[in-house]
């Protein structure tokens, strides 16, 4: 009964073994780019248009700031070379990366 219990703890183990971590199953190859739209004064600006865009590629997305000035572009493909830019031009963005 005992060497019972010992194999199919064995077996588990060596099943369990063969599982990949979990962390294994987030990665992805796209990126995102969120950020925050302000006036010349440091105030937000909600409804401004921002554009982020890769001539080389042709890619482009645009996205519209919301009541806070937060804009977000998810699921940008790989790659470091996008751009952004906003109308107006008087407004300034700024951005964080992460991939």
């Amino acid at each position: 009964m005992l060497k019972r219990i010992a194999l199919s703890l064995v077996s588990v183990a060596f099943l369990l073994a063969l599982i990949p971590p979990a962390s294994l199953w987030g990665q992805t190859a796209t990126g995102q780019i969120t950020g925050t739209v302000k006036d010349p004064s440091g105030a937000v600006m909600p409804g401004v248009k921002v554009t982020v865009s890769n001539e080389a590629t042709g890619f482009s997305r645009t996205a519209t700031s919301d009541g806070s000035g937060a804009y977000s572009f998810p699921l940008l493909p790989p790659d470091s070379t996008h751009c952004l830019r906003n109308k107006p031009a008087s407004a300034s963005i700024s951005a964080h990366k992460s991939d």
